[in-house]
Protein backbone atom coordinates (compact mmCIF):
# COMPACT_ATOMS: atom_id res chain seq x y z
CA UNK A 1 0.00 0.00 0.00
CA UNK A 2 1.41 2.97 -1.05
CA UNK A 3 1.44 6.42 1.03
CA UNK A 4 2.53 10.03 0.60
CA UNK A 5 5.85 10.98 2.32
CA UNK A 6 5.33 14.64 3.07
CA UNK A 7 3.34 15.51 6.61
CA UNK A 8 2.89 19.49 5.78
CA UNK A 9 -0.66 19.71 5.26
CA UNK A 10 -2.43 22.89 5.89
CA UNK A 11 -4.97 25.38 4.96
CA UNK A 12 -4.17 29.31 3.49
CA UNK A 13 -6.78 31.87 4.29
CA UNK A 14 -8.80 30.84 0.61
CA UNK A 15 -9.21 27.48 1.75
CA UNK A 16 -10.58 28.23 5.55
CA UNK A 17 -13.24 31.14 4.26
CA UNK A 18 -14.18 28.60 1.67
CA UNK A 19 -14.58 25.59 4.37
CA UNK A 20 -15.99 27.94 6.90
CA UNK A 21 -18.92 29.57 4.40
CA UNK A 22 -19.57 25.92 2.89
CA UNK A 23 -20.06 24.72 6.59
CA UNK A 24 -22.31 27.79 7.53
CA UNK A 25 -24.09 27.39 4.28
CA UNK A 26 -24.05 30.07 2.21
CA UNK A 27 -21.46 30.67 -0.91
CA UNK A 28 -17.98 32.39 -0.10
CA UNK A 29 -17.39 34.41 -3.71
CA UNK A 30 -19.05 36.45 -3.09
CA UNK A 31 -16.78 39.70 -1.96
CA UNK A 32 -18.45 41.27 0.87
CA UNK A 33 -19.13 37.90 2.33
CA UNK A 34 -14.97 37.35 1.99
CA UNK A 35 -14.08 40.70 3.39
CA UNK A 36 -16.13 39.85 6.51
CA UNK A 37 -14.61 36.44 6.92
CA UNK A 38 -11.04 38.00 7.14
CA UNK A 39 -12.50 40.13 9.64
CA UNK A 40 -14.40 37.76 11.67
CA UNK A 41 -11.22 35.44 11.57
CA UNK A 42 -8.92 38.44 12.94
CA UNK A 43 -11.69 38.54 15.52
CA UNK A 44 -11.72 34.94 16.28
CA UNK A 45 -7.80 35.27 16.75
CA UNK A 46 -7.82 38.13 19.51
CA UNK A 47 -10.49 36.00 21.04
CA UNK A 48 -8.07 32.94 21.75
CA UNK A 49 -5.62 35.14 22.41
CA UNK A 50 -7.86 36.41 25.63
CA UNK A 51 -8.48 32.55 26.18
CA UNK A 52 -5.24 31.68 26.80
CA UNK A 53 -5.15 29.37 23.62
CA UNK A 54 -2.78 30.56 21.65
CA UNK A 55 0.28 28.45 23.93
CA UNK A 56 2.33 27.86 20.37
CA UNK A 57 3.08 31.91 20.99
CA UNK A 58 4.95 30.98 23.85
CA UNK A 59 8.88 31.34 23.14
CA UNK A 60 11.75 33.08 25.13
CA UNK A 61 13.16 35.98 24.20
CA UNK A 62 16.01 38.33 24.46
CA UNK A 63 15.07 41.66 24.70
CA UNK A 64 16.55 44.19 22.25
CA UNK A 65 15.84 47.63 21.36
CA UNK A 66 12.00 47.86 18.63
CA UNK A 67 13.55 51.20 17.06
CA UNK A 68 16.92 49.56 16.58
CA UNK A 69 17.84 45.77 17.55
CA UNK A 70 21.51 45.88 18.07
CA UNK A 71 20.87 47.49 21.04
CA UNK A 72 20.39 44.41 23.57
CA UNK A 73 21.97 45.68 26.85
CA UNK A 74 20.21 48.07 29.54
CA UNK A 75 21.35 51.63 30.19
CA UNK A 76 22.57 53.19 32.97
CA UNK A 77 20.04 54.62 35.00
CA UNK A 78 17.09 54.16 32.45
CA UNK A 79 14.12 52.37 34.11
CA UNK A 80 11.41 51.87 31.36
CA UNK A 81 11.93 50.13 27.93
CA UNK A 82 9.45 49.31 25.34
CA UNK A 83 9.00 45.93 23.96
CA UNK A 84 8.06 44.21 20.61
CA UNK A 85 4.59 45.57 19.41
CA UNK A 86 3.14 41.70 18.97
CA UNK A 87 4.00 40.74 22.48
CA UNK A 88 0.50 40.25 24.55
CA UNK A 89 2.04 38.97 27.99
CA UNK A 90 5.17 38.45 29.89
CA UNK A 91 5.30 34.68 31.56
CA UNK A 92 8.59 35.40 33.57
CA UNK A 93 11.93 37.93 33.41
CA UNK A 94 15.42 37.04 34.28
CA UNK A 95 18.53 39.25 34.27
CA UNK A 96 21.73 37.77 32.11
CA UNK A 97 25.34 38.96 33.35
CA UNK A 98 28.37 37.59 31.16
CA UNK A 99 25.78 36.47 28.52
CA UNK A 100 27.58 33.80 26.28
CA UNK A 101 30.78 33.21 28.15
CA UNK A 102 31.71 30.86 31.26
CA UNK A 103 30.38 32.89 33.58
CA UNK A 104 26.49 33.48 32.65
CA UNK A 105 24.16 33.89 35.37
CA UNK A 106 20.23 34.29 34.97
CA UNK A 107 19.14 36.47 38.04
CA UNK A 108 15.24 35.43 38.23
CA UNK A 109 13.23 39.14 38.99
CA UNK A 110 9.71 39.29 40.38
CA UNK A 111 6.96 40.53 38.58
CA UNK A 112 5.36 43.37 40.64
CA UNK A 113 1.58 44.95 40.20
CA UNK A 114 1.06 48.48 39.34
CA UNK A 115 0.32 49.26 43.15
CA UNK A 116 3.47 48.06 44.11
CA UNK A 117 5.62 49.96 41.54
CA UNK A 118 3.45 53.05 42.97
CA UNK A 119 4.13 52.39 46.57
CA UNK A 120 8.07 52.32 45.89
CA UNK A 121 8.96 55.50 47.54
CA UNK A 122 12.83 55.32 45.97
CA UNK A 123 11.74 54.86 42.36
CA UNK A 124 15.46 56.40 40.74
CA UNK A 125 17.72 54.06 43.47
CA UNK A 126 20.58 52.34 41.06
CA UNK A 127 21.08 49.10 41.76
CA UNK A 128 20.71 45.44 40.39
CA UNK A 129 17.24 45.20 38.48
CA UNK A 130 15.30 42.89 41.12
CA UNK A 131 11.65 43.25 39.85
CA UNK A 132 9.74 44.43 36.72
CA UNK A 133 6.20 46.21 35.92
CA UNK A 134 4.83 44.89 32.67
CA UNK A 135 2.41 47.74 31.08
CA UNK A 136 0.55 46.13 28.84
CA UNK A 137 -0.25 49.51 26.75
CA UNK A 138 -0.85 47.96 22.87
CA UNK A 139 -2.21 50.80 21.33
CA UNK A 140 -1.28 53.11 18.75
CA UNK A 141 -1.12 56.70 19.95
CA UNK A 142 0.31 59.24 17.68
CA UNK A 143 1.22 62.14 20.35
CA UNK A 144 4.14 63.53 20.40
CA UNK A 145 7.31 62.22 22.16
CA UNK A 146 7.99 65.19 24.06
CA UNK A 147 4.80 64.70 26.28
CA UNK A 148 6.07 61.43 27.21
CA UNK A 149 7.26 61.13 30.97
CA UNK A 150 10.62 58.70 29.44
CA UNK A 151 12.31 59.15 26.15
CA UNK A 152 13.06 55.47 25.91
CA UNK A 153 9.48 54.63 25.25
CA UNK A 154 8.36 55.33 21.67
CA UNK A 155 5.37 57.83 20.49
CA UNK A 156 3.28 55.06 19.42
CA UNK A 157 2.68 53.34 23.16
CA UNK A 158 3.74 50.11 22.64
CA UNK A 159 3.61 47.88 25.99
CA UNK A 160 7.08 48.85 28.32
CA UNK A 161 8.38 47.26 30.96
CA UNK A 162 9.96 49.35 34.01
CA UNK A 163 12.43 47.88 36.28
CA UNK A 164 13.73 48.20 40.01
CA UNK A 165 15.95 49.21 41.31
CA UNK A 166 17.01 51.09 38.00
CA UNK A 167 20.23 49.66 36.15
CA UNK A 168 23.34 50.67 37.39
CA UNK A 169 25.52 49.98 34.74
CA UNK A 170 26.01 50.15 30.53
CA UNK A 171 26.53 47.29 28.40
CA UNK A 172 26.30 44.65 31.22
CA UNK A 173 22.85 43.50 32.05
CA UNK A 174 20.40 41.97 29.50
CA UNK A 175 16.61 40.56 29.62
CA UNK A 176 16.08 37.29 28.83
CA UNK A 177 12.06 36.26 29.39
CA UNK A 178 9.68 34.15 28.35
CA UNK A 179 6.34 35.91 26.30
CA UNK A 180 3.27 35.16 24.35
CA UNK A 181 3.29 36.85 21.21
CA UNK A 182 -0.16 37.70 18.67
CA UNK A 183 -0.82 35.64 15.95
CA UNK A 184 -0.19 36.91 12.83
CA UNK A 185 -3.48 39.32 11.15
CA UNK A 186 -5.19 37.37 8.35
CA UNK A 187 -4.19 40.47 6.04
CA UNK A 188 -2.59 40.29 2.77
CA UNK A 189 -2.99 37.63 -0.13
CA UNK A 190 -5.68 34.64 0.86
CA UNK A 191 -2.76 32.36 -0.22
CA UNK A 192 -1.30 33.44 3.28
CA UNK A 193 -1.39 30.90 6.05
CA UNK A 194 -2.94 31.45 9.38
CA UNK A 195 -0.59 31.08 12.38
CA UNK A 196 -2.02 28.44 13.83
CA UNK A 197 -1.15 24.95 14.80
CA UNK A 198 -2.48 22.13 12.13
CA UNK A 199 -4.14 20.57 15.39
CA UNK A 200 -6.00 23.58 15.92
CA UNK A 201 -7.39 24.03 11.82
CA UNK A 202 -10.68 21.33 12.59
CA UNK A 203 -11.40 24.41 15.34
CA UNK A 204 -10.67 27.61 13.76
CA UNK A 205 -12.92 26.51 10.28
CA UNK A 206 -15.97 25.48 12.77
CA UNK A 207 -15.36 28.91 14.75
CA UNK A 208 -15.36 31.09 11.22
CA UNK A 209 -18.53 29.07 10.28
CA UNK A 210 -20.16 30.13 13.60
CA UNK A 211 -18.99 33.43 13.53
CA UNK A 212 -19.95 33.93 9.43
CA UNK A 213 -23.24 31.93 10.34
CA UNK A 214 -24.65 34.72 13.29
CA UNK A 215 -23.61 37.77 11.39
CA UNK A 216 -25.42 36.33 8.49
CA UNK A 217 -28.87 38.17 7.30
CA UNK A 218 -30.37 35.13 6.17
CA UNK A 219 -32.84 33.03 8.84
CA UNK A 220 -31.96 29.55 7.62
CA UNK A 221 -28.34 30.20 8.39
CA UNK A 222 -28.67 32.43 11.21
CA UNK A 223 -30.62 30.13 13.43
CA UNK A 224 -27.95 27.16 12.70
CA UNK A 225 -25.14 28.98 14.45
CA UNK A 226 -26.52 27.43 17.69
CA UNK A 227 -25.47 24.39 16.25
CA UNK A 228 -22.59 25.07 14.57
CA UNK A 229 -20.99 26.79 18.18
CA UNK A 230 -21.69 23.34 19.81
CA UNK A 231 -19.38 21.29 16.93
CA UNK A 232 -16.86 24.39 17.46
CA UNK A 233 -16.68 24.13 20.96
CA UNK A 234 -16.04 20.38 20.80
CA UNK A 235 -13.59 20.62 18.65
CA UNK A 236 -11.96 23.45 20.72
CA UNK A 237 -12.20 21.41 23.76
CA UNK A 238 -10.59 18.49 21.75
CA UNK A 239 -7.62 20.50 20.62
CA UNK A 240 -6.91 22.31 23.84
CA UNK A 241 -6.89 18.80 25.76
CA UNK A 242 -4.50 17.40 23.33
CA UNK A 243 -2.49 20.99 23.80
CA UNK A 244 -2.12 20.62 27.32
CA UNK A 245 1.53 20.21 28.98
CA UNK A 246 1.71 16.57 30.09
CA UNK A 247 4.55 15.90 32.77
CA UNK A 248 4.63 13.87 35.64
CA UNK A 249 2.94 14.75 38.87
CA UNK A 250 4.52 13.37 41.91
CA UNK A 251 2.52 13.92 44.98
CA UNK A 252 4.24 12.79 48.26
CA UNK A 253 2.41 12.23 51.78
CA UNK A 254 3.58 14.04 55.21
CA UNK A 255 3.83 11.92 58.10
CA UNK A 256 4.27 13.20 61.19
CA UNK A 257 5.89 11.15 64.13
CA UNK A 258 4.34 10.77 67.36
CA UNK A 259 6.70 11.52 70.26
Amino acid sequence: MAISSTYNFNLDVGDLIEDASAIAGFDATAGFDVRSARRCLNLLQLEWSNLGINLWQMEEVKWSDPDDPLVDTLTSGVSSYGLADNTISLLDMSLRMDDGTANQVDYAMDRISQPTYSYITSKVQTGRPLQFLFERIEIKDYRTPSILVDPNIRADRRSVIRLWPVPDLDLTYKLVYWRIARMADADGSLSTNIEVPDRFLPALVHGLAFNLAKRSKIGNIRTGAPILYKEYDRLLQMALDEDRVKTSLILSPRRHRSV
